[in-house]
């Protein structure tokens, strides 16, 4: 059931990722100014628009650019929690959220790039050419 859905719950994970571009402009603001920021939240904001539609409706491409952002978000955000855990004394509540949705979204993440990584269309496909339903029934 899960891998028969897996592009539907992964376009809905997807909406986290907007969470991390707000992050981003904040700092870019901070770092950058508000141009940067502004025209950096834009640019992400609508890929990843167009990433969830194009994912939403199972295009491969959308599928295989999902399991690079997937795999580049993990490994940015584990060694991120690391640092916060053990070496960063000063925990603010902003902190503390960001820490806590980082942990959630890589744990999902492990898990969707578990399944994205061993899905095939034939998945979809569970009529049998007699259209009994099943596909070992033939």
């Amino acid at each position: 059931m899960i891998k028969r859905n897996i592009f539907l719950y992964v376009s809905y994970f997807n909406i986290l990722y907007f969470l991390e571009i707000i992050n981003l402009m904040f700092l870019l603001l901070v770092s950058y100014g508000k141009f940067i920021a502004i025209a950096a939240g834009f640019i992400f904001s609508l890929f990843l628009s167009v990433q969830i539609v194009f994912l939403y409706f199972k295009n491969e491409l959308s599928r295989k650019i999902q399991l690079f952002l997937m795999d580049v978000h993990a490994g940015y955000s584990i060694p991120f929690l690391f640092f916060i855990v053990f070496y960063y004394i000063d925990n603010s509540i902003y902190d503390n959220v960001i820490t806590g949705l980082r942990f959630v979204m890589i744990c999902a993440e492990i898990f969707f790039i578990i399944l994205l990584s061993d899905y095939s269309p034939s998945i979809l496909n569970t009529q049998d050419h007699a259209g009994n339903g099943h596909p070992d029934s033939c």
